[in-house]
């Protein structure tokens, strides 16, 4: 019986980008292992994503989506951070300048889920998607989030030590 190592079959980005426009075609879910640090820190190097198709309408700005990287043809998991026309505009939470303008049909899904290790997140329902995309799209804007985050967390971990205290 063969190993789960030689049954696994790598694929390259531009193939990923076929498989799931088939799947999404074929109205299903896809779910793959992501690769890089462009939506550190929401998506991390090695988290599965689940990517499901989504009518057009219902296209938000702060939504991650799934698109095609034109020059090379190969899959990107990003955010939509604007709108202009019917077009959206969709950049990387860790990077400085946007992917560029995508038209509803060159989005091939959303992200539904993101699993990392035992936790599960739903990235969608909430007011901190919009925000993220508010401030991405602005110099310094990722910066703010950074410090917020870490604000967030000091005061966290203050909540805890108090209440070891009590």
């Amino acid at each position: 019986m063969k190993s789960i190592k030689e049954r696994e079959k790598i694929f390259s980005a531009q193939e990923m980008a076929e498989l799931l426009q088939e799947v999404i075609h074929q109205g299903a879910s896809f779910r793959f292992r992501a690769r890089g640090w462009s939506m550190t820190p929401f998506i991390q190097d090695g988290d599965i994503l689940t990517i499901t198709p989504c009518p057009n309408a219902k296209l938000k700005i702060g939504q991650m989506v799934a698109v095609l990287e034109r020059e090379q043809n190969s899959l990107l998991v990003h955010r939509i951070v604007g709108k202009k026309g019917s077009n959206y505009l969709v950049k990387g939470d860790n990077l400085l300048s946007p992917d560029g303008l995508f038209s509803a049909a060159e989005i091939l899904g959303v992200v539904a889920k993101i699993e990392r290790g035992k936790r599960v997140l739903f990235p969608q329902g909430s007011i901190r998607p919009y925000l993220i995309a508010c401030f991405s799209r602005h110099k310094g804007g990722m910066s703010l989030i950074s410090w917020a985050r870490r604000l967030g967390r000091v005061i966290k971990k203050g909540r805890k030590i108090g209440q070891e205290k009590r």
